[in-house]
């Protein structure tokens, strides 16, 4: 549940499908003691990896400065694989895909096991302690996996027009407003 495995690339027109065909060598793990892997994200070119209690980034065709004869950078060379990972947070993560949300800003997730709501624009913010709301998280947020059927654990989602983000579950909905930076509602 902690590894991480990819494809090779698609081509249009190809004969074989290259999405179907997946190699043993092309995985990477994830470190297991930061649980298993529930989401895979992109920001700004990045794939980005949450874990149950880890958040770390896929270093993907890393780039590398390449010298001359006379050891004078001159090209960047793209290496076109995966070359591992990097832990953004060794101790923050997200146990339920369905509170993380992508948004052009950022990407935004609700840590159960600190009982914190997440925001990370290449620095990773704990909103609900720097806004004043722990006490209110700490008695309602939870790892617990977003259900459809029967609205258990937090969904996120995302109103692009008004840049709105809102954790909703059975019993509550609270926004976030990207423009004011700050919790502004509750919602039944």
């Amino acid at each position: 549940p902690n590894t991480i495995t990819w494809s090779k690339t698609k081509l249009s027109g190809e004969t074989t499908d290259s999405w179907a065909n997946l190699n043993v060598s092309s995985t990477l793990d994830m470190d297991g003691d930061k649980g298993r892997v529930t989401s895979l994200v992109m920001f700004n070119n990045d794939l980005l990896c949450l874990q149950e209690s880890g958040f770390a980034k896929i270093l993907y065709n890393t780039r590398t400065q390449i010298s001359t004869s006379d050891n004078i950078p001159i090209e960047l060379g793209n290496s076109g694989k995966v070359d591992g990972k990097y832990y953004i947070s060794n101790n923050t993560g997200s146990g339920n895909r369905g509170s993380v949300a992508e948004v052009p800003e950022g990407i935004y997730f609700i840590d159960g096991n600190v009982k914190s709501i997440f925001f990370f624009n290449g620095q990773l913010n704990n909103l609900t302690d720097t806004l004043g709301f722990h006490s209110w998280a700490s008695t309602r947020l939870d790892n617990t996996g977003y259900k459809p059927s029967d609205f258990k654990g937090f969904k996120a989602f995302y109103d692009p027009v008004n840049k709105d983000i809102y954790y909703s579950n059975k019993d509550v909905c609270i926004c976030y407003s990207e423009l004011l930076r700050q919790f502004v509602s509750f919602y039944s």
